[in-house]
């Protein structure tokens, strides 16, 4: 779980990163 864990950290922060991209 550990792993799943960290794959959600790095594509919330691509996602953030995305948004602040589109703005």
């Amino acid at each position: 779980m550990g792993i799943v864990t960290t794959i959600i950290e790095i594509v919330k922060t691509i996602v953030d990163l995305v948004k602040k991209f589109k703005k």
